[in-house]
């Protein structure tokens, strides 16, 4: 048996060791119970030691030594009997040559200093175990390895005994050497930790971008959209190929970032878990999200590394992408009918940048060729209509105007029967106290009403209205193009457009409201072709900066002016009368009127002017001769009256742009002489009974001061407002 502090059996083998070793632990077990229960003093007593953990790489070898690394803190279990935290006194290590030589003897010469040994810990509730800590040096440079044994002793005043069995040694061994140093072997993993979230990403931000998404984006994306569409397309069109060396890349790297973490953390567990949560949290997570949303832009960015292990993984990589196209066929490209097309504009409605409106125009566009007119049109009993031989009197104008369409379709007789379309805007400057009829205007505006079956689609109908409509014409070559400018009119370069609406409102007015142009001294179709004729109609262009230039002035006082101005659109300023009042005036306010008639007695009066049976229209300016024909006098002349000179007596100022119509005196007698010649084609040139009859009774309308004129209807306007006020 070893003696109490622990002594070996100098000729045992190892197995008749353990066995021993066993038995003894079992009668310590069983007797150390009724040893307590004498109560007299217990003596420490080890009878074994077994590896538990260490902080490097540790084990126990095919001979049974426990080897561990140098630099390291060892657990060993210690069991005994009587063992506390004072035991670790009793205990340390010698070291021996070999395994095979060192049970010759079981002295400890001396003790070494390579193994520290700690409190003894986590001592059982018997007394028969406890954890033993023990810290190792690191050995010398020419050193590989060392082998150490296990010495105790019964007491602190007692001699040291070596262990003579191989459960008793302890193997020190050499800690393996970095091929690098610490800093770069941690830059190295960082690297490799950047590159495995650049490839996880980049294999799904790139491989998500379709080839038809990226044409698109490269023709109406942004202007960095399209650069970075332009960078990615040509890669991404080598779909596998692509593919596959991301995924060869991404393999490499994590692969090369698990070796680099067991090599520098030591431990295989605690290198695998390292891994394993670095590549799920940076090397996935973080830039699969990052590209899942910005793929375009990170893709663009990395285009050169893409490349450049698109070559390195080119060996590998590009046979298995081929293999791939041969045997799954050309990648799909995303594309939409027109079902589907469809469909992803109203699941994408709350996401783009398209109103109602627009996408029910694109959806209407897209059934174009499906749907026929009957589909779309309303039914005939549904529609709102109006019969030819209507009257545009208050009740029919409420009526149109209530039923909220543009366009209304005008019957004759029967519903079926339609034969005009009437616009509502057409409508704009007719009053309904004329009880204008309705065929007057259909006649005057003539829209066409177009006729088609009811199984026409609607693509078919759509290129008919294209077909019908002036404006939509192919653009023709400019090639070979020849100046006609030569045979071009003059006058009609400077032409003022103007609506057929207002044109018709101030030929109605004009008729109306202003006797100089009454029907009976001047007829409808006259005067219609007076308002058509060139320079009648003019505009003017209002300069900010120069609110006083005298281009301004339509009127300035007492300067003579020998025409007629109606306001069609814009605001003036009159200045009347001799205090100098000043008002403002819109559209159909008329000035000049008696600048058109005769000359008062107290004005002297200009050069006679002779009007020939020929005058017309078209020939304003006429030869000055001494002889006249007065326009009223004896019932046997017939020609136009002596026309004194017109001096205004106040000021018409634009205040903003002008289109205005601007009647002279020569045109308006010429246009008196044309409409009574309409009325009487055939007299002789002393004159005609009937037009002299008639001339009588349509004299002019007397001279009155137009001042006066000015500031009754300037008083007539304030007394009407202030008594709407009122009311």
């Amino acid at each position: 048996m070893a003696p109490v502090g622990g002594g070996g059996r100098p000729g045992g083998g190892p197995a008749r060791g353990r066995l021993l070793l066993a038995a003894l632990v079992l009668l310590v077990l069983l007797w150390a119970p009724g040893v307590r229960g004498q109560g007299g003093p217990q003596r420490s007593a080890i009878l074994g030691m077994r590896l538990t953990s260490c902080s490097k790489s540790c084990e126990i070898n095919t001979d049974g030594i426990i080897s561990v690394s140098e630099g390291s803190t060892v657990n060993l279990r210690l069991y005994g009997q009587g063992l506390n935290s004072f035991s670790s006194n009793l205990i340390s290590f010698t070291e021996v040559d070999n395994a095979e030589t060192f049970h010759n003897s079981t002295e400890c010469p001396e003790l070494t200093k390579d193994l520290v040994v700690q409190k003894l810990v986590n001592v059982s509730r018997g007394d028969t175990s406890g954890m033993l800590v023990v810290l190792t040096k690191f050995l010398r440079r020419s050193e590989n390895t060392k082998l150490y044994a296990l010495c105790t002793r019964a007491g602190v005043d007692r001699p040291w005994q070596r262990w003579t069995d191989k459960d008793s040694l302890l193997l020190m061994v050499e800690e393996a050497g970095r091929l690098l140093p610490l800093w770069l072997h941690v830059l190295i993993i960082m690297v490799l930790l950047g590159l495995s979230g650049i490839f996880s990403g980049l294999n799904l931000g790139l491989m998500a971008l379709d080839p038809m998404e990226l044409r698109i984006v490269q023709n109406c994306g942004t202007q960095k959209e399209r650069r970075y569409a332009r960078k990615i397309e040509p890669i991404r069109r080598k779909g596998n190929y692509l593919l596959c060396s991301l995924l060869l890349g991404n393999v490499l790297v994590n692969t090369s970032l698990t070796i680099l973490l067991d090599n520098l953390i030591g431990s295989g567990l605690v290198a695998v878990a390292s891994s394993t949560i670095g590549i799920v949290i940076f090397g996935e997570i973080v830039p699969q999200a990052l590209c899942s949303r910005h793929g375009l832009a990170v893709g663009a960015n990395t285009i050169i590394l893409t490349k450049f292990f698109m070559l390195i993984t080119f060996p590998l990589s590009y046979p298995i992408s081929k293999l791939l196209d041969f045997f799954l066929g050309q990648e799909i490209r995303t594309v939409y009918n027109r079902e589907k097309l469809m469909e992803m504009l109203k699941v994408t409605e709350p996401y783009n940048d398209l109103v109602k409106e627009e996408l029910n125009m694109i959806q209407g566009a897209l059934e174009l060729r499906t749907k026929t007119v009957e589909d779309i049109m309303t039914q005939l009993q549904d529609c709102f209509m109006i019969r030819s031989d209507a009257i545009l009197d208050f009740n029919t104008m409420s009526e149109i105007m209530e039923s909220g369409y543009t366009r209304i379709p005008v019957f004759e007789d029967e519903q079926s029967n339609i034969v005009d379309i009437l616009y509502v805007k057409d409508l704009a400057f007719v009053d309904p106290d004329d009880c204008t009829p309705l065929k007057t205007i259909t006649r005057f505006y003539n829209h066409p009403v177009h006729f088609v079956f009811h199984d026409t689609k609607l693509d078919a109908m759509l290129e008919e209205f294209k077909k019908a409509d002036n404006r939509s014409r192919k653009r023709v070559s400019e090639k070979n193009k020849r100046d006609f400018s030569a045979f071009k009119d003059a006058d009609n370069e400077l032409k003022v457009k103007i609506s057929p609406q207002l044109l018709l409102a101030a030929h109605r007015f004009l008729s109306t409201e202003v006797p100089q142009f009454s029907p009976s001294l001047i007829s409808e179709k006259i005067l219609l072709r007076l308002l058509k004729y060139p320079d009648v109609i003019q505009e003017l262009k209002f300069d900010e900066h120069n609110k006083h230039y005298v281009r301004h002035y339509l009127y300035t006082r007492n300067k003579p002016a020998d025409y007629f101005v109606l306001i069609l659109q814009g605001k003036v300023e009159v200045e009347a009368g001799k205090e100098n009042m000043k008002f403002e005036t819109g559209a159909f306010s008329y000035y000049g009127t008696m600048a058109l008639s005769s000359a008062p007695s107290d004005r002297s009066p200009s050069h006679p002017t002779a009007l020939s049976r020929s005058a017309s229209l078209s020939y304003p300016d006429r030869s000055e001769t001494a002889s006249t024909v007065p326009l009223a006098g004896s019932s046997n002349q017939f020609g136009s009256s002596i026309l004194g000179q017109y001096i205004s007596d106040f000021s018409v100022r634009a205040l903003m742009d002008l289109q205005y119509i601007k009647i002279t005196r020569q045109q308006y007698q010429n246009g008196l002489l044309a409409s009574r010649m309409e009325n009487c084609p055939q007299f002789p040139l002393d004159g005609c009974t009937l037009c002299t009859e008639n001339s009588a009774d349509k004299a002019e309308p007397p001279a009155v001061d137009e001042t006066t004129n000015l500031l009754n209807e300037r008083n007539s306007l304030l007394h009407r407002t202030s008594h709407e006020s009122a009311i």
